[in-house]
């Protein structure tokens, strides 16, 4: 017999710091695939400083403010609510969209299928 599976992606799941955490993990592969190093030794706020230093602070905008909830999610996990969770969701999404700004679409198609973000997965800040 068949069943329909419904599984909970990052930004919809029903854990507010899980979201947080989601929306920073999708930031940082996209950062990943530009070149931005990233690493468990790193801070959120360390990537969040790499990412501006290499992308620039108009294409990064934002970054800061997400390093900052997820550093709360990670630490304060009950002071994070639902719309913390969106606002970092938003912050992920306006990021991509501004790392996509400009590039052509064959090299965006490039960034999608790139393996780093799944190759560094284990190394990666949670």
């Amino acid at each position: 017999m068949w069943q329909s599976h419904t599984y909970q992606t990052p930004s919809t799941c029903a854990d507010p710091p899980a979201r947080v955490v989601g929306a920073w993990r999708e930031a940082v592969d996209r950062l990943s695939e530009r070149g931005v190093p990233a690493s468990r030794s790193m801070t959120s706020g360390e990537v969040a400083g790499a990412g501006a230093s290499r992308l620039g602070d108009a294409r990064t905008e934002g970054l800061g403010a997400l390093a900052r909830l997820v550093d709360q999610a990670r630490f304060a996990p009950s002071l994070v609510e639902q719309r913390h969770a969106a606002t970092a969701w938003q912050l992920s999404d306006r990021l991509r969209r501004r790392l996509d700004g400009g590039v052509p679409p064959r090299r965006r198609v490039l960034h999608a299928v790139d393996a780093r973000p799944l190759l560094r997965r284990g190394s990666l800040l949670p």
